[in-house]
């Protein structure tokens, strides 16, 4: 038996060797061999026939192992370059920075309520679209209105939030007009901020001027709980070229005095805007509501995401993500006869991301000191950074002014005074909420929450 198997082996050798050695390139006879020998005689062809193949092989696994080496010393170089760096910033455990967030006393709240605004009747207006879990509320007469970020409306009764049950109501309007990217990546994430002026609704959004370039524009429409009928209000023929629409846009709207709004517009992830006064980009404008004629006040922002003004004292405050940390909270200075420069990308308190190059890092420095280079300093600056959004009064009096501040990376608010005599802001306060916080509104009796990802919206019930 053993001698015939071996007879058999042997006959199998010579009639395929040659034909293994004429076709060994012949990927479809490799696979049909591969499939119709034994185990045993494809081992014995591989070490006595094809050995040269073998060989070949393994210096292919060789130089594959030596390319992993490599590769793997290069994020050697890096984890360390990061402990070095790591190892600077600690001192015996201690985070070494200006601000210390954690020296803030922290309360949790136990009363908040919460609707979860998925599981009201407002899904079914979803339709096949992707349900955007940024929105931004605003309020009109006894409405409460939700605009979220891919365009979709809907509004409610204020009273309704003494209920158990959260009624929505759908409100149809042409916005998606507007929205014409449909194929472009964000497309759920264009509307930037709301904001109700004079039976009017002002919506800020991310608008494409050409393929893969977008600026930040405005929109408009009486408010009808019928039917929206939206036109624009303010745009501009620069874009910048980004592949993430709505990163660094700004986007913010706030009514002040002499019939006018400002508007925050972002540098979005590009440094080189917020420095050049012939660019929209990295600026705060005053836009004349009538003539629409506007100007920029400001310069030198890099995401200013929270606008507020406080009419009793005539003053304007805004909340600002910066880079690495550094997010700050800026009063914001406005003289016909100058643009104040809040300092980016010259001067920050934050550093810069990894992507930004040598040479980059070389022009826009991020010197801390902003007056000793000519900039307005912040009023105050989260290191680390808090991402801060929204920025509302709660109360002020000749002496100071007190504000909420949202928050999205630290899922907090935070209850900030800034006295009048000194112009200093302290931190009084952080309330952990434990969600992301997009938009804030303060009414009589409630302060609302935009909370993201599951799109709630959470009510602080005024004592």
């Amino acid at each position: 038996m053993f001698q015939k198997v071996n007879l058999i082996k042997i006959f199998i050798i010579i009639i395929f060797s040659g034909i293994f050695l004429l076709t060994i390139t012949n990927s479809s006879v490799k696979e049909y061999l591969k499939k119709n020998l034994s185990e045993e005689v494809q081992i014995f062809l591989k070490e006595k026939i094809l050995v040269y193949s073998t060989i070949k092989n393994q210096k292919k696994d060789i130089i594959r192992k030596g390319q992993q080496i490599s590769e793997l010393r290069k994020e050697n170089k890096k984890l360390n370059y990061q402990l070095n760096f790591l190892k600077k910033k600690f001192n015996n455990g201690q985070l070494i920075s200006k601000t210390k967030i954690k020296e803030i006393g922290k309360r949790k709240l136990n009363n908040i309520k919460i609707f979860n605004l998925e599981s009201t009747n407002m899904d079914i207006y979803e339709s096949e679209e992707n349900f955007s879990g940024s929105f931004y509320i605003e309020k009109f007469k006894d409405k409460i209105l939700i605009n979220f970020s891919n365009g979709n409306m809907y509004y409610f009764d204020e009273s309704n939030l003494n209920k158990k049950n959260l009624s929505v109501n759908f409100l149809s309007s042409n916005i998606k007009s507007f929205l014409n990217n449909v194929n472009e990546k964000n497309i759920t994430s264009q509307i930037r901020d709301s904001e109700v002026i004079d039976g009017k609704l002002y919506l800020s959004y991310a608008k494409k001027i050409k393929d893969a370039c977008y600026n930040t524009s405005i929109i408009y429409s009486d408010i009808n709980l019928s039917y929206m009928n939206f036109k624009e209000f303010f745009s501009y023929p620069e874009c910048v070229s980004t592949k993430n629409v709505v990163v660094g846009t700004g986007g913010r709207i706030e009514k002040i005095s002499g019939n006018k709004i400002l508007f925050s517009i972002g540098e979005q992830l590009n440094l080189f805007p917020a420095q050049d006064p012939n660019s929209m980009f990295g600026k705060i404008v005053s836009i004349d509501l009538d003539s629409r004629k506007f100007r920029i006040v400001t310069m030198g922002h890099k995401n200013p995401q929270g606008l507020v003004y406080s009419n009793f004292h005539n003053l304007i405050f805004s909340s600002e993500h910066q880079s690495k940390g550094g997010d700050e909270i800026n009063l914001i200075k406005i003289n016909k006869d100058k643009i104040f420069n809040y300092g980016w990308a010259i001067s920050s308190y934050g550093d810069h991301y990894d992507y930004v190059s040598k040479k980059d890092r070389k022009k826009y420095p991020l010197y801390k000191s902003h007056k000793k280079h000519g900039f307005e300093e912040p009023l105050y600056y989260f290191n680390p950074a808090i991402a801060p959004s929204e920025i509302v009064i709660e109360y002020e009096n000749d002496n100071e002014i007190k504000f909420l501040l949202s928050s999205l990376k630290a899922k907090s608010l935070f209850e900030l005074t800034y006295n009048i005599l000194e112009k200093k802001i302290t931190i009084d306060k952080q309330i952990e909420i434990g969600k992301r916080i997009r938009d804030l509104f303060n009414t009589k009796n409630y302060i609302l929450l935009a909370l993201e990802q599951n799109s709630s919206i959470a009510i602080l019930q005024k004592n």
